[in-house]
């Protein structure tokens, strides 16, 4: 003969509620290591584009980067290879202004600021936000 389980009158709403707890803190999780990684590499470009390459274009200083790169990679993997480091270089020359990145960071995954930056035109740049924020909103 089976025992079975009764469980108390709450039990799906207690669950529902710690699924939702759930779920909660790892958007807050992505969202923190989202803004964290932007920060990061937009300030590795400041400091590339401002202190080695003393306000030059990337092209100038292409070995340094390289050697850069390389370092920063056996130290700390492949997000940190040649043409990921000079990603951060252009980021930062796209985006000058921090607190502009910082809105835009909350608003997109750094490959999604990567591909924004990647755009012509300021329309394409403008549709690109609408269409974000109306993702936004669905999540």
């Amino acid at each position: 003969m089976e025992n079975k389980l009764i469980l108390p009158e709450n039990y799906k709403q207690t669950y529902d509620k710690i699924v939702k707890m759930i779920e909660t803190a790892k958007h807050k999780v992505f969202e923190t290591a989202n803004f964290q990684t932007v920060y990061l590499f937009w300030h590795i470009g400041q400091e590339l584009k401002d202190n080695i390459l003393n306000g030059q274009k990337a092209e100038y200083g292409k070995s340094i980067v390289k050697n850069m790169s390389k370092d920063l990679e056996f130290q700390y993997g492949r997000s940190y290879e040649m043409s990921s480091v000079f990603r951060m270089i252009q980021f930062y020359e796209e985006f000058p202004d921090f607190e502009k990145v910082a809105t835009l960071s909350q608003q997109l995954t750094w490959l999604g600021i990567l591909f924004y930056g990647k755009m012509v035109s300021m329309y394409q740049k403008k549709y690109w936000m609408v269409l974000l924020k109306e993702i936004m909103e669905l999540i």
